[in-house]
């Protein structure tokens, strides 16, 4: 099977994060969606704000006065994080691949996520599931997202196989997968960023 993220499905997200996984309801109702989209959307606008990128001749001296403000809103949330992951712990680090439509991640990871009935590879019926991702370190809340659980076999250009869990994500809103994007392009115009620096 072809990975999830080899779909043609834009930019992706590779790192390290805090991964919790948890079993869902098979049918979420509409009310439950609606609260967990806005606070999706919130925890992403926050994110957006903090992380935002900018280059140096981008910045006039409102945009300066604004990255002094944000500097010092970020040692501010950093405190409260450590705090906050001092009174609850975070989940594991799993290595994930992260797009607007799902996330991916090394099938030996799953072991530190057990889940009951979890699928095994072939097995036709995903599991509903709700993933909790802790996508920056400067934001204690996690994105919280439904989605179908599933173990599969993909293959690499050179015919290699490896099994990895998958989540597809769908039941995310139009707002809610654009603000997805936008961090995750955030996130890749940072990374870009940082290997311009370290080549100069």
């Amino acid at each position: 099977m072809e990975s999830l993220h080899d779909q043609g499905t834009g930019l992706t997200y590779r790192e390290k994060l805090p991964l919790r996984l948890r079993r869902s309801k098979a049918v979420v109702g509409t009310s439950e969606l609606m609260r967990n989209n806005a606070s999706n959307e919130m925890l992403l606008r926050a994110c957006l704000a903090i992380h935002d990128l900018r280059e140096p001749e981008e910045r006039d001296e409102v945009m300066q006065e604004m990255a002094r403000l944000e500097l010092k809103m970020n040692l501010l949330i950093s405190v409260v994080q450590q705090l906050v992951s001092a009174q609850a712990p975070l989940p594991a680090t799993v290595p994930i691949v992260l797009t607007a439509a799902g996330l991916s991640w090394p099938e030996q990871y799953g072991a530190q996520m057990p889940i009951e009935s979890a699928p095994g590879a072939g097995d036709k019926e995903p599991l509903p599931v709700q993933v909790d991702i802790f996508i920056s370190p400067l934001v204690s809340l996690p994105l919280s997202l439904y989605g179908t659980l599933s173990c599969v076999t993909v293959y690499d250009d050179e015919g290699s196989s490896s099994r990895e869990w998958q989540c597809s994500f769908d039941t995310l809103g139009a707002n809610l997968v654009d603000l997805l994007e936008k961090l995750i392009f955030s996130f890749h115009r940072r990374e870009v960023a940082m290997e311009r620096a370290a080549e100069n």
